[in-house]
């Protein structure tokens, strides 16, 4: 009887160590789970401070295809990519490396665009009074040089008494 009731004894205690280790083991979890859960909030917040355009709910989806789109590029596999909520450096990385990637195949359509157009000049000095009217005379006497007609001739004349 003796033995008996030392082994229900026994047994009450493991029962109760039992429970108090699982007791333990749900509060550990739980916490693990919180800790989890604040750093990936900790992480969104400096993630949505750089990116602030993430702030909007709408813009997030774009964002995460286009993530996805450059890690897949990258050989990352899409369980990988989960791990980008953890840290938010890994995010500005993609998102630049995506941005890039745009880039570069927006190249092809940008140079059709600039094929037929004409250089752009660079802005010069503006010539002074003085500079505008000496050249005025020295195309005037080029005109005369090459044409010798009396009507260039007079230009020439008239532009050399103006000066």
């Amino acid at each position: 009887m003796t033995d008996k009731a030392n082994y229900e004894a026994w047994g009450k205690h493991l029962a109760y160590l039992d429970q108090q280790s699982q007791t333990s083991l749900k509060e550990k979890a739980d916490q693990a789970a919180k800790d989890e859960r604040d750093k990936i909030d900790a992480e969104w917040n400096a993630l949505t401070g750089k990116l602030t355009h993430l702030k909007d709910a709408t813009k997030v989806d774009a964002f995460v295809a286009d993530l996805r789109k450059a890690g897949a590029t990258y050989g990352f596999a899409p369980d990988e990519l989960k791990t980008v909520a953890l840290d938010h450096r890994l995010a500005l990385a993609l998102n630049d490396a995506s941005k890039w990637q745009k880039l570069q195949a927006s190249k092809a359509t940008v140079a059709k665009k600039v094929e037929n157009r004409p250089p752009v000049t660079k802005g010069g000095k503006r010539a002074s009074p003085q500079e505008q009217r000496a050249r005025s005379v020295n195309d005037a006497m080029k005109n005369l040089q090459q044409t010798g007609r009396l009507d260039d001739a007079v230009a020439a004349y008239l532009a050399t008494q103006q000066s």
